[in-house]
């Protein structure tokens, strides 16, 4: 994997993770900075007064186009499908009443953008979309998710793509690596609380442990340049005056994978979110994020994290 090919991984994966945690004015606040660059037309829409945002997050002037933000946790679940159906019911009717009136066609679009997960819609919440589309020819009707919002960002300049998702590490800083980074890392990792959960640390096969993962070439790629890097983490906590860290920063990543893993993520997005957590935003250094690499592709290579 060259620098290039890394860059652009990166950003997929930290705009990927973004949207899936964003919620509620967090999410909203991110899809306009993402049509304020995508759209010079594009203006965001704060709620103000008694009546609120007039049911509108943001508006391209362009393609007169109201959009509506909705962010829930799992769009599959009973509970949420119903929640959504009653929230484009009630949006669309107002931001019909406010603008698509007698006197003035401001809405000749409205797009549905939601986060959650999966990427597909469930029909009840399609088949009220396509309800709505068959009640109003003169407006168009869409929906967005997290994939068409990529195919934005994905055109952004470097800097834009920086500014809206943050600096990405340089590869050749994984041989600037020292214990320091390493050591603060594991040391912040023991001090968390978690349930006992190791058994055994015996060493298992990472190639046949990647494999069965079935994580993308991309973070096989992030794990083997790292590897080297294991051995320190090895020897830091072989003399570490506390004989149990090993155990204990064991126990803090199976406990985070099993929280992550049960949101419905992806083998590359639940070990992205594992390499965030043990960085911690304490530590934004470029240095920092691959000793959390090398650090999570050890207890990998260690113990039960993901598949054996």
């Amino acid at each position: 994997m060259n620098q290039t090919e890394f860059s652009n991984y990166f950003f997929r994966q930290q705009f990927k993770l973004a949207c899936y945690e964003k919620k509620g004015d967090e999410f909203q606040n991110f899809f306009s900075n993402i049509m304020e660059k995508s759209d010079d037309s594009f203006i965001s829409v704060s709620a103000s007064g008694r009546l609120g945002d007039k049911k509108c997050d943001g508006y391209s002037e362009k393609t007169a186009t109201v959009f509506q933000c909705y962010s829930p946790d799992n769009i599959e679940k009973d509970e949420t499908i119903k929640s959504a159906i009653k929230k484009i019911e009630d949006d669309f009717a107002g931001a019909k009443k406010f603008w698509f009136t007698d006197k003035s066609n401001w809405m000749k679009n409205w797009v549905f953008v939601w986060n959650g997960k999966p990427k597909a819609l469930p029909a009840d919440i399609l088949q009220a979309l396509l309800k709505i589309t068959g009640s109003v020819k003169e407006i168009g009707i869409d929906n967005w998710n997290v994939e068409k919002l990529w195919k934005l960002v994905e055109l952004f300049s470097l800097p834009e793509k920086t500014d809206l998702l943050g600096i990405v590490p340089t590869i050749d800083t994984v041989t600037e690596i020292t214990a320091a980074e390493i050591s603060v890392l594991l040391d912040f990792l023991a001090r968390q609380d978690s349930e006992e959960q190791t058994d055994d640390l015996d060493l298992l096969g990472i190639s046949e442990k990647l494999e069965k993962n079935g994580f993308s070439s991309d973070v096989k790629s992030l794990i083997k340049i790292c590897l080297p890097m294991t051995k320190d983490v090895k020897g830091y906590l072989s003399k570490h005056p506390d004989a149990t860290i090993q155990e204990k920063v064991a126990d803090v990543m199976i406990e985070k994978y099993h929280q992550f893993s049960a949101n419905n993520q992806t083998s590359d997005e639940i070990i992205w979110q594992l390499i965030r957590y043990v960085q911690s935003p304490k530590f934004d250094s470029q240095k920092h994020f691959f000793a959390a690499v090398g650090i999570v592709a050890h207890y990998f290579h260690l113990c039960d994290i993901f598949e054996k």
